[in-house]
């Protein structure tokens, strides 16, 4: 006799134990497991011992950890030693997920096999191995020129072989950043786009490695810094301040260098009767007055709020900004001010970064002393900027932000400025999905003649099996039966048991 459990709905993960067979008698029961991936992972290689979150394989290699003879941040970093043997290299440090992920993963490698003729490869990849593809950054295993292994390399998920960059290698630190999300992949070295295409294909491994054929020379490369966020985020999805609070929502994190921040102010208000006022002081240290907000994974999604530009033609100053900013990266999306206004192309209007910018490139629409709304739209596919609903940008996605940065700066010798903001809103274009098991079916190969009865056992029974259904006539082929999941019940245990 055997038995079956069926779930109605997608689940992550469902085991069935048998737990007894006895004459007459087959008991059954299932446990439905959550597979506790997470969310957010970032190793620094700071501590005494490498981290549970891998595995290794050491194959004509091995790992020195910790070590402190190349590190990027901190005193420590990961040193990976190839040696020569009979056996092809290959020297690897992994994770492998519950469940497939789309996200973003960096780390730092120091590429010590750059400029020689003869090295090992070095590579960071995302496998989904289901389907036999990879997303990966990567070096050859020489570097004989620009076009023969003295650039970085990549591969695509469906990439036929790897394929050269701009970007020249070097003796030194690098950052290797790949996201890969539903809709788009982007990978990066050291900030800089090398590749953006379709995405759609989650990963279900994350892998550095160390490898090359055996009759390659032996070679120690360092990895530091390593982070991971999943675009599946257990953050809000929508927030509203109006600034009307008796005090300032923990939403926000405070830095106040050379000012300070005022809540409640009812000087300056857009709405209702309070906003927040940013103070800045003059001759005091660089000025940094900034409201953050870090999230636990990157987001993408919309963000305005309202700023009084108490700048406006003034010939001297602060820098007033909005931004979101992916800081590994080290790329952020900006609507702003100069911090002087001398006229129309010389600080007089609003100006916006893009992701890529190189610096504030200036809008037709003109400075005022008074209330205008900024808007900041990262998504998947694009970006778009407005100021009061004038669209003043549109340009690439792909890169999602991981804080809202509101503040504003200048040098020591600026003015001191006063600035207030009033009406922020944020919204995710994901917001969180939940799913729940309505039912289970239950189901065994039953015979002709022969009666049955289900029962179950849990918490609620205080664990002594109770009759579910029945008696249920065999009828020589497979019976079913549904039971109803109800929210917050405990689990179930199930058994069919064969009358006499």
């Amino acid at each position: 006799m055997k038995t079956n459990i069926k779930q109605n709905n997608w689940l992550n993960q469902t085991q069935a134990k048998l737990i007894s067979s006895i004459t007459g008698m087959m008991v059954f029961t299932a446990s439905l497991l959550h597979a506790q991936d997470p969310v957010t992972f970032t190793d620094d290689f700071e501590g005494p011992a490498l981290n549970p979150f891998w595995s290794t394989v050491l194959v004509s290699g091995t790992i020195t950890f910790p070590s402190s003879a190349q590190v990027h941040s901190g005193t420590q970093s990961l040193q990976v030693n190839s040696i020569t043997t009979a056996e092809n290299k290959w020297i690897r440090l992994r994770h492998t997920f519950n469940q497939p992920q789309y996200g973003q993963v960096s780390i730092w490698v120091y590429d010590s096999g750059a400029d020689l003729v003869s090295g090992n490869y070095i590579s960071l990849n995302l496998m989904n191995d289901t389907l036999g593809k990879y997303l990966s950054i990567g070096t050859m295993d020489y570097d004989l020129g620009p076009d023969n292994g003295g650039h970085y390399y990549y591969h695509a998920w469906d990439s036929q072989q790897p394929v050269n960059t701009p970007i020249d290698r070097t003796r030194a630190w690098h950052q290797f950043a790949i996201i890969a999300n539903q809709n788009s992949v982007a990978l990066f070295i050291d900030g800089q786009n090398i590749y953006n295409g379709p995405g759609g294909i989650p990963f279900e491994t994350i892998e550095f490695n160390v490898f090359g054929p055996s009759w390659r020379p032996a070679m120690t490369v360092y990895f530091d810094d390593f982070k991971f966020s999943s675009v599946v985020a257990k953050d809000i999805t929508t927030f509203t301040d109006d600034f009307e609070g008796p005090t300032l929502n923990p939403f926000w994190s405070k830095v106040e260098i050379a000012g300070t921040i005022s809540f409640p102010s009812t000087a300056q208000v857009h709405s209702g009767t309070q906003a927040v006022q940013f103070n800045s002081t003059y001759g005091t240290g660089e000025k940094g007055i900034t409201l953050r907000h870090n999230f636990n994974t990157p987001q993408y999604g919309q963000v305005s709020i309202w700023v009084y530009d108490s700048g406006a033609d003034l010939v001297s100053g602060n820098y007033i900004s909005v931004q979101l900013r992916n800081d590994t990266l080290e790329k952020y999306l900006a609507i702003g001010t100069q911090d002087y206004d001398l006229g129309p192309d010389n600080g007089g209007h609003y100006y916006y970064h893009a992701w890529d910018s190189q610096q504030g490139v200036n809008t037709p629409i003109d400075r005022t002393r008074a209330w205008h709304q900024f808007t900041l739209i990262a998504n998947q596919n694009y970006a778009s900027l407005y100021v009061d609903n004038q669209n003043i940008y549109n340009g690439p996605g792909g890169i999602p932000f991981e804080s809202i940065k509101i503040n504003i700066t200048g040098p020591t010798w600026r003015p001191a400025m006063t600035v207030y903001f009033d009406d922020f809103t944020f919204s995710s274009a994901f917001p969180e999905l939940s799913m729940r098991i309505s039912q289970v079916e239950i189901s065994w190969n039953s015979i002709t003649n022969k009666t049955y009865k289900i029962q179950y056992r849990s918490e609620v029974t205080s664990n002594v099996w109770t009759d579910l259904f029945g008696p249920i006539m065999g009828s020589g082929t497979r019976n079913f039966v549904m039971d109803a999941v109800i929210p917050g019940q405990p689990r179930k245990f199930y058994r069919v048991i064969e009358l006499p």
